[in-house]
């Protein structure tokens, strides 16, 4: 089966709790019980945060816990800042992408929040998972390095999102009725891409050269909630991945009033030459 990334379910904080305290225990100093109690208690934990499970065949193999605003466990975030701690795989499952798939997803979540970026703190002993934060796009922010107590140095990392949010309402003239997409009155799905596409392109905006533009290649889009004449949404792109021109953006869209999810995907786009690709089509 592969492999699931859901929210800890209660019958499963125990195991939860022994899990991360096995994979801290190495990385811990012999006067250090009161963070031994705090990695183990992950009841209390996942009551004022979220904390997030990896699974395989039913079985606990990481989790990690995200800290939204507001959360008690949040330590050196702004307010328009994630934050995630605790990231923990169980010592056997180590190697096998169980870290990165949860950081992902922490990453996923902040950007589906409109924040401008995420930070976390580490330990400089953590080297594996200081790969995996690099691997992601996550560096070193030495000015931010903090000390909890003393003898206890934690290192920072930390990464800004290249964003941009715009904000539609939903007319007559969006409804899947409109644009030929279904026979209810509530905002098509085409044009939910079309919103999509014009968070990225204003997310892009700003770096690119005169004479330069961008083209979509390839969307991946769920539809997950209907969103009636007169909603607000609100469609966030970030940046996620460059490889040369070509730019890969998260994109989420949110009921404005109560941050509900109205859908989520991903966009791929190239920035060409305008002129030499209008050239290319016209010849």
């Amino acid at each position: 089966m592969p492999l699931e990334i859901r929210r800890v379910r209660p019958d499963e904080h125990e195991a939860a709790g022994a899990l991360t305290l096995a994979a801290y225990e190495t990385h811990l100093g012999a006067t250090e019980d009161d963070y031994r109690r705090q990695l183990a208690d992950v009841s209390t934990r996942d009551a004022n945060s979220e904390v997030w499970v990896a699974v395989e065949d039913g079985r606990l193999l990481g989790n990690v816990t995200l800290c939204p605003p507001g959360s008690p466990y949040r330590e050196i975030a702004a307010e328009d800042e994630g934050e995630f701690r605790m990231l923990a795989v169980d010592p056997a499952a180590q190697g096998r992408g169980v870290g990165t798939a949860l950081v992902r997803l922490a990453l996923d979540r902040a950007r589906a929040d409109g924040v401008r970026g995420m930070v976390l703190s580490t330990l400089a002993t953590m080297g594996d998972a200081h790969r995996i934060y690099e691997r992601l796009g996550l560096t070193r922010a030495p000015e931010r390095d903090w000390s909890p107590v003393p003898g206890v140095d934690l290192l920072v990392y930390s990464l800004v999102f290249d964003t941009a949010t715009l904000r539609f309402t939903v007319g007559e003239g969006d409804t899947a009725i409109a644009v030929g997409s279904g026979s209810l009155p509530v905002l098509g799905t085409p044009r939910l891409l079309a919103w999509c596409e014009a968070a990225t392109c204003r997310a892009l905006a700003p770096e690119l050269a005169r004479g330069s533009t961008s083209v979509g290649t390839r969307v991946t889009l769920e539809h997950a909630a209907p969103s009636p004449v007169g909603a607000e949404v609100e469609v966030t792109a970030s940046i996620i991945h460059r490889d040369g021109r070509l730019v890969r953006f998260s994109v989420a869209a949110r009921h404005a009033e109560d941050r509900k999810v109205v859908g989520t995907g991903e966009v791929t786009r190239v920035v060409v030459d305008a002129e030499r690709f209008l050239a290319r089509i016209q010849a």
